[in-house]
């Protein structure tokens, strides 16, 4: 059966626009107009995922998010003006699993929600030693602490490796600075700090020239402008 999937937005043309873009790829469709309306919906008909816009009345994406993340387990795309960088922040710091920007385009939309649902179904994979991607081009032991590039063992920092280990682990989903910079340390941190943002940006720096065949160009470490960053394998 087709994936179900649960537009919230409070504006008509936006519902329209996702459900036809959504159901011309074989998904189902339900939508609801409010927060309090999706939550409704979601008792009812317990979709596959969410596709969540941030600003609407009363009850806001935001908090939309929470409840929901409350009573389910879901994969939830929250929907950002494009200039607002603090939505991303705050959506991830929320329980979203993934932000997609206004405008956006129908075919990274429908890429990022079979990849949210991918996910969902393949499981945590936080506790796998062993992580392989591109068809063993990197390769990450967890357990053993190596990690091999491109047929060669790698040196890294035990900062870096622990910073590679954790994006790895979250293989297609947006790491913000802040959530990087708290795992790092061990402690929340401020996300308006830029020292927490520098700091990630000199390691993604470190990483990339050590595991990229061409850091001009990465193949896993993605920089997501203002965010933070997605690695792909």
């Amino acid at each position: 059966m087709p994936d179900q999937i649960l537009i919230v937005d409070d504006d008509a043309d936006t519902i329209m626009l996702l459900k036809l873009v959504l159901e011309r790829e074989g998904f189902r469709v339900i939508e609801a107009r409010s927060g309090a309306e999706a939550l409704r919906v979601l008792y009812q008909h317990h979709p596959d995922a969410v596709l969540l816009d941030v600003m609407m009345a009363e009850m806001d994406g935001f908090e939309t998010c929470q409840r929901i993340r409350q009573v389910a387990n879901l994969p939830i795309l929250m929907l950002t003006a494009k200039t607002m960088e603090e939505d991303a922040v705050r959506g991830l710091a929320v329980g979203a699993d993934d932000y997609i920007r206004k405008p956006f385009h129908p075919h990274e939309l429908v890429a990022r929600l079979r990849a949210a649902l991918r996910r969902a179904r393949s499981g945590p994979i936080e506790d796998q030693d062993l992580l392989t991607f591109s068809d063993g081009a990197l390769v990450i032991d967890a357990k053993a602490q190596k990690v091999t590039a491109q047929g060669q063992e790698i040196a890294l920092t035990p900062t870096e490796f622990r910073l590679l280990v954790l994006l790895a682990r979250n293989a297609g989903r947006v790491m913000s600075n802040a959530t990087l910079s708290g795992e790092l340390s061990g402690e929340l941190a401020d996300a308006s700090q830029p020292a927490n943002a520098q700091g990630i940006r000199w390691f993604i720096w470190k990483l990339r020239g050590k595991i990229e065949p061409d850091t001009r160009k990465p193949r896993f470490i993605h920089t997501v402008h203002g965010v933070g960053y997605r690695f792909e394998g």
